[in-house]
């Protein structure tokens, strides 16, 4: 025990989590007094001495002192550990300066002609307990501290001061690896949602857009050094602050600890609901800054003032829930476009009507407003503001016609039916601003994964059968396409799964033919990874349906070898399939259409046309005189339209 000087403060607000004096001997420095002043409950500070005393009766020796880390949460059951990074010279500022002239840089200062950047600093692994407020508490304090943090874990804590790079092993002398980690943060850089009459209500509805399970965990916020920063074309800040676009910190805890590549996947699922999400945040050595921006003109002034800037959000869980096939999932988050969060229907008044009819809420309503705005286009003279507020009183009126349904659903589910006053008094005007500013959403392409039902069989499942089963699939969704296409916006997608060989590609080319045959005018597309499964696929359709009335092509893009046209400088390579590639590509540059540029451009006796397109539409017309089921190839040029795209029909 001794006797570290501590200030009547400190010893007041330790004596109030209930430590008398012989406790507060325990300590061994002012800052790990500070520590249990604001990271450590009244219940939890008792039983950390009791333990701590029962220690020193039984003659057992204390840990020794490390002052890379702070012992607080030492004691504690489940930690989280988070690497600080300082600054190896006082000089430097870790985070963002906002310079005189307006200018935003990043932990470098000019010194006479050249800028210098910060190359080495003192590293320290902090320990908190594992629970939301103890992460704010430790946060906030942070903030007044020049660190930043990365996800890293020092592989030799002892180096110091250390770079920030990247270790090739654990048995590096300096550097960081990639350790998994409780902390789980994300980073949302120029999100359109309006911010500054309620900044935590609009915090709370960009974790909602991310869908679950962010919506109902607790999270830590903070805004970050460029949030609500006015900048002029040439990134100057101009001294206003600006509503509408939000950069924002959050900070999860995991149910359980991730590696890099796992918050890289679930950040993946999460940037479905909230595209500017920054993926950066999960490498191992990318700082984290958490301290507002240092106004040099006002060293001691906030840019936004009185305006809060960090906060905590408590939900209906503690911990972030991990998916168990994470990148599995966030495969297929990416894929279906809209994301798990958003219900399917065919319109809005179906999707009101199914609001609580599985026991949730919000994918019924956000689906309802996405209708709602396709439906009800904005007008040229009304501002996103206002007509978001005309699609919420629609949304509203919906919800009032169909009040007794939506209530039957509720109570059917165990749900109250006091959510119906909610809808019809709280609901805001986030989502549909949001789906206004990310036009994207009203039109994206989805995949529905649908399951379907089978029957149990045995491992010895016949090979016939898994033929059986592939061909009955490929021919109920042709027919259902066929029978449903002109009443669709976007066509038919199905997902077959199947075992290698079971005829999966014999019944699509067989459909393929088929359907060109019924069909003259049209064609069909079989699309391959590479051109070589093209070529596989051509010889494969000779084999299968020979004296067809169709014509099999391979098409290229401008820029792909041409088989038919070696290159005579370079044996056993191409020439690409554009003869004036070259000037294809600087045309590309400049943001210029290729076809309408070098192909043809003009009508009538001003027609421009590129010398090879008349070669090319010649031997177009050639191919049409083939023999039925013929391979079609590609023309001498390819600077017509013709021969830009990928296709097989």
């Amino acid at each position: 025990m001794a006797d570290i000087p501590l200030t009547q403060e400190q010893r007041d607000a330790l004596h109030a989590r209930g430590l008398n004096d012989e406790a507060i001997s325990f300590l061994k420095s002012a800052e790990e007094a500070d520590q249990i002043i604001r990271n450590v409950t009244p219940e939890r500070a008792q039983e950390i001495f009791r333990k701590a005393a029962l220690e020193l009766s039984s003659q057992v020796p204390p840990p020794e002192r490390d002052n890379k880390v702070i012992h607080l949460a030492e004691r504690a059951q489940e930690v989280l550990e988070i690497t600080e990074l300082e600054p190896a010279s006082p000089k430097f500022f870790a985070g963002k300066y906002i310079n005189p002239d307006g200018t935003m840089t990043a932990y470098k200062i000019s010194d006479g002609d050249r800028d210098q950047h910060i190359k080495h600093w003192w590293q320290r692994v902090v320990r908190v307990p594992a629970t939301i407020p103890h992460l704010f508490a430790y946060t906030r304090a942070a903030q007044k501290r020049n660190v930043c943090l990365i996800r890293g874990t020092p592989v030799n804590p002892d180096k110091q001061p250390t770079r920030r790079l990247k270790a090739r092993s654990e048995q590096d002398d300096e550097g960081f690896y990639d350790a998994p980690s409780l902390l789980v943060p994300f980073d949302g850089d120029g999100i359109k949602i309006p911010w500054l009459a309620d900044p935590k209500n609009a915090v709370r509805s960009v974790v909602a857009m991310m869908g679950e399970p962010w919506a109902s965990t607790s999270f830590v916020w903070f805004f970050t050094s460029k949030h609500g920063l006015e900048f002029d074309a040439n990134k100057r800040w101009t001294g206003r602050i600006v509503d509408g676009e939000m950069y924002v910190r959050l900070l999860f805890i995991g149910a359980r600890p991730l590696y890099e590549d796992e918050v890289r996947a679930l950040t993946t699922i999460a940037q479905v609901g909230v595209s500017e999400l920054d993926p950066r945040i999960y490498l191992t050595v990318q700082e984290n800054y958490i301290r507002r921006p240092h106004w040099v003109r006002y060293p001691n002034l906030d840019p936004l003032g009185d305006i809060p800037t960090i906060g905590l959000v408590r939900g209906a869980c503690e911990r972030l829930s991990i998916p168990e096939h994470l990148a599995h999932t966030a495969r297929w988050a990416k894929a279906q476009g809209n994301g798990a969060n958003i219900a399917e229907h065919p319109n809005a008044e179906a999707a009101v009507r199914a609001i609580g009819s599985d026991n949730d809420v919000r994918p019924h309503v956000q689906a309802a407003v996405i209708h709602l705005l396709i439906a009800n286009p904005i007008p040229d003279v009304t501002s996103f503001h206002d007509h978001s507020i005309n699609i919420i009183a629609k949304l509203r009126h919906m919800i009032a016609q169909h009040r007794k349904e939506i209530s039957n659903n509720l109570v059917r589910n165990g749900r109250s039916t006091q959510v119906v006053d909610e809808l019809l008094q709280h609901t805001k005007t986030s989502w549909p601003l949001w789906c206004l500013h990310h036009p994207k959403i009203l039109r994206a392409k989805t995949i529905k994964l649908v399951k379907e039902e089978r029957a149990k069989v045995d491992d010895q499942t016949t090979r016939e059968a898994s033929f059986d089963r592939v061909e009955r699939i490929i021919r109920a969704f042709c027919a259902e396409a066929s029978a449903s296409q002109i009443f669709r916006e976007q066509p038919l997608v199905r997902l077959l799964v199947a075992p290698v060989g079971s005829g999966k590609s014999t019944r699509v080319r067989a459909e393929a033919v088929r359907f060109v045959i019924e069909h003259p005018g049209k064609s069909a597309v079989i699309l391959t990874p590479r051109h070589k499964l093209n070529v596989e696929q051509l010889d494969r359709l000779r084999e299968e349906h020979p004296g067809h009335n169709y014509i099999p092509a391979i098409w290229r893009g401008r820029y792909a070898d041409n088989p038919n046209n070696p290159d005579p400088e370079h044996p056993g390579k191409f020439l690409p399939m554009c003869i004036r590639s070259e000037e294809a590509q600087a045309v590309e540059k400049v943001a210029l259409d290729v076809e309408r540029t070098l192909c043809k451009r003009g009508r009538g006796d001003q027609t421009i046309k590129c010398p090879f397109l008349t070669l090319a539409r010649s031997s177009s017309k050639n191919w049409s005189k083939q023999t039925s089921g013929s391979p079609r190839t590609n023309a001498p040029c390819t600077k017509c339209r013709r021969c830009s795209a990928m296709s097989a029909g």
